[in-house]
């Protein structure tokens, strides 16, 4: 069975691909204000509820197999630098394309999820 997905930029703008990667969201499209999204549980509300925390935006749920959300992510985010499995707390999107206010957004619910007393920043040779 095929699936097809019209993906809206306006969609994809809305949320972070730190964030779509690491919970299987595929952000679809923006209707009357609210964002319709693919996630593989439907019933996930603390899921759902983190989506409309990240994005500001009411959240629809689509139930997608976990396969096709990922093949649309990397389609959809082509420079993002997936880590499948544990990426830790590094910073692997390319954050030239978010602005500053998405990026220190998501840096503090991170850390809000892994229960941090604290936010650091280390700086490196080539890297942050």
């Amino acid at each position: 069975m095929s699936i097809k997905l019209d993906i809206e930029n306006e969609a994809v703008n809305s949320l972070m691909p730190k964030f779509a990667f690491e919970n299987n969201v595929l952000p679809i499209k923006k209707v009357n204000g609210d964002l319709l999204v693919g996630i593989t549980n439907a019933n996930n509300k603390k899921l759902i509820n983190d989506i409309g925390f990240n994005t500001g935006l009411k959240i629809e749920a689509q139930e997608l197999p976990s396969e096709l959300i990922l093949q649309k992510l990397k389609e959809i985010y082509p420079d993002y630098k997936y880590e499948n499995g544990n990426g830790g707390s590094q910073v692997a999107a390319n954050i030239s394309d978010y602005s500053t206010v998405e990026f220190v957004n998501q840096i503090i619910s991170d850390a809000i999820k892994s229960r941090a007393s604290d936010i650091h920043f280390e700086s490196l040779e080539n890297s942050f």
